[in-house]
């Protein structure tokens, strides 16, 4: 699949970083709820999934959250 990057997002980071995407589908017939997803990496890399999982993680936000 190939990636797609907004004109206003950075696409590649080299140190510790966090940021919120939002993101929602949208057509003619119908849109999507928006999906609020915080992504924090403290700027370590490690092989394997379960190292990695010390260093970058993935949540969904809620509207609480916000």
């Amino acid at each position: 699949m190939p990636m797609i990057l907004p004109n206003n997002l950075k696409a590649r980071w080299q140190g510790k970083c966090r940021f919120v995407a939002c993101v929602q589908v949208r057509s003619s017939q119908a849109d999507s709820k928006v999906l609020r997803v915080q992504v924090s990496w403290d700027g370590l890399w490690e092989d394997g999934d379960t190292e990695m999982q010390r260093h970058l993680v993935v949540e969904e936000l809620n509207a609480e959250q916000t």
